[in-house]
């Protein structure tokens, strides 16, 4: 069909179409429900704009709920992160702990061991001690002789007893001796009462020397306060 026919066609539709719908009733139904399949309502439009917003407001809720959900997994991260750096600091202050901890334990192990070898006597004490008076007589150029005493006054122990220690003099010099394999605070102690008693009976003070084969730090230095000299000997 070329253009001319077209425009024909469409003037005769302009001029009969208005008398076939007024005359033919059932073709009038005919172009009417034709019509209604393609013209959009009023009804179909408000069904749309109800559909449109409840999707609307569908999609609104879920960003609402995806909101609470990020400012809660938001929290939830700055809570984590306290706690992690609260037990980062935890855990280096028990570090700390653990290598003061281990510092103590080697210088523990340490004591021990130089006690383990203090208290190794290859000797019995008797031969031990028989050994150091026969150095301690070459170191002072005198022979050694036992002091035995009774300390009616309790000094050396506290009540009356007999007391026993090695003495030797050499010119005007008395030596007052004690001899221990391992050497005690209290040995120092007993050791500084003897010399007051021998002080008493003699009135001479006499210088105190205190011989073992081991003493600890702590023992020394309560020998440097009460002016005992002591000798560690190893036999």
């Amino acid at each position: 069909m070329n253009e001319s026919n077209e425009t024909d066609m469409h003037d005769l539709l302009k001029r009969e179409l208005p008398s076939l719908l007024h005359e033919d009733e059932g073709f009038k139904m005919e172009i009417i429900q034709a019509l209604e399949e393609l013209i959009l309502t009023k009804d179909d439009y408000a069904k749309m704009m109800d559909a449109f917003l409840k999707i609307k407001n569908d999609l609104l809720t879920k960003l609402a709920e995806i909101e609470d959900l990020l400012n809660s997994l938001s929290s939830r991260v700055e809570s984590l992160e306290k706690t992690v750096n609260m037990h980062s600091s935890d855990i280096t202050a028990l570090k700390k702990e653990i290598t003061s901890l281990r510092t103590i334990a080697s210088e523990a192990k340490k004591e021990l061991d130089e006690l383990k070898m203090a208290t190794k006597v290859p000797v019995t004490e008797e031969v031990y001690v028989e050994k150091i008076k026969e150095e301690i007589s070459r170191s002072l150029g005198t022979s050694l002789r036992e002091w035995r005493v009774y300390d009616n006054k309790g000094i050396v122990y506290g009540h009356p007893a007999t007391v026993e220690a090695l003495v030797a003099v050499k010119q005007l010099t008395h030596f007052v001796i004690k001899i221990q394999p391992v050497i005690r605070p209290s040995d120092i102690g007993e050791l500084k009462k003897i010399g007051a008693l021998y002080e008493e009976k003699l009135n001479v003070k006499p210088r105190l020397i205190i011989v073992g084969h081991h003493a600890s730090e702590e023992t020394k230095n309560l020998a440097r306060e009460l002016g005992v000299e002591v000798r560690v000997i190893a036999i």
